[in-house]
């Protein structure tokens, strides 16, 4: 399923900064991969690995400087999590705070969650403490492209941040993941280690049409 942009030629937007590669977006397919023309040749983007590794690399960035910014909840929640995940948060209190959480011990099995990342606004506060923790306690080091408990719940935060798989966004949104990844340092794997685009070249899809002869990028 494509949403039809203004052509080129019309003015759509195009994206990078300077001295980065240019790309034009055309739009969506099956709500998951955004098209674009870059440097000639037609790439799909995965939506949630392109905005996870542009997210990480921004939180990453963020954590030299200052506290990531944190949202309050009106009422702190009491999340029932596993004597693991317990113990997890308590080893790992340091850098949740860092990341914008706010969690203390409250009891046996317990945390009791006084604000979460500015990232997570909006989401169920008990849901986004357990995935975080989950996904660190059950990642084994294949799965990571990051080392470290820092960069990993970085990561985690990232991941649990960022648009999915399936999910429908409007054209500005692709805009931005795109070219959220085109500044990013490093652009071709998400911080688990899952690719983030593919690359059509524009003499491939020549082929396909027969037009072997075809010059134009």
């Amino acid at each position: 399923q494509f949403w039809e942009s203004t052509p080129a030629s019309e003015g759509a937007e195009r994206f990078g900064q300077p001295g980065s590669p240019q790309a034009t977006v055309l739009g969506q397919f099956r709500d998951t991969y955004i098209v674009a023309a870059l440097d000639g040749d037609l790439w799909l983007f995965d939506q949630h690995t392109c905005h996870e590794r542009a997210r990480f690399e921004q939180i990453e960035k963020r954590k030299k400087g200052e506290r990531a910014q944190s949202q309050a909840l009106i009422e702190p929640v009491v999340v029932q999590i596993s004597p693991a995940l317990a113990l997890l948060a308590e080893e790992s209190s340091l850098e949740l705070y860092d990341l914008g959480f706010e969690i203390e011990a409250f009891g046996a099995g317990s945390l009791l969650v006084r604000s979460i990342p500015h990232l997570l606004s909006g989401r169920d506060p008990a849901e986004a403490v357990t995935r975080v923790l989950r996904q660190l306690e059950d990642g084994s080091d294949t799965h990571w492209a990051v080392e470290g408990r820092a960069h990993r719940l970085a990561a985690s935060l990232a991941c649990h941040s960022a648009v999915r798989a399936g999910q429908k966004i409007n054209p500005p949104t692709m805009h931005e993941i795109v070219s959220g990844l085109l500044r990013a340092e490093f652009q071709d794997y998400c911080p688990h280690g899952r690719p983030t685009r593919h690359r059509i070249p524009k003499e491939d899809v020549a082929r396909w049409f027969e037009r072997t002869g075809w010059r134009r990028s």
